[in-house]
């Protein structure tokens, strides 16, 4: 995260592709599984992409907003795949994430909280 922001727009859109591959293998590796063995390893997925986004943005580095546009993206990516229990019992961990995106580097942020709380809405409700 401290490269150029053409280096972490880069790395930022590989971590969304390599993301994407990784749960289309689970679903194909644990098709013929029980649900729970699937759902264990499914959680512990998203609990790394979760730590990872939350060690990203826990530093205060100066994120453009193109930066936060991708990391505001990934994490959207984890709500909508995760299951509903697993945001719901990570959800300050969530929240603190987008906080950090939003407090973080430079200051046009409005209409990206704007789209969150829209999203956020949809979700649990």
């Amino acid at each position: 995260m401290s490269s150029n922001e053409t280096n972490r727009l880069s790395y930022l859109d590989r971590f969304k592709i390599s993301c994407d591959k990784h749960l289309q293998h689970l679903h194909s590796q644990y098709s013929s599984k029980t649900d729970s063995q699937f759902f264990q390893v499914l959680y512990t997925f998203f609990t790394s992409i979760l730590d990872l986004l939350s060690y990203m943005t826990s530093s205060n580095l100066d994120l453009s907003i193109k930066i936060k546009l991708v990391l505001s993206t990934c994490l959207g990516w984890l709500i909508k795949h995760s299951q509903g229990n697993y945001c719901k019992k990570n959800y300050k961990t969530i929240c603190t994430i987008f906080k950090n995106i939003l407090l973080n580097g430079q200051s046009n942020n409005r209409q990206l909280a704007v789209c969150y709380l829209f999203s956020f809405f949809l979700f649990f409700f």
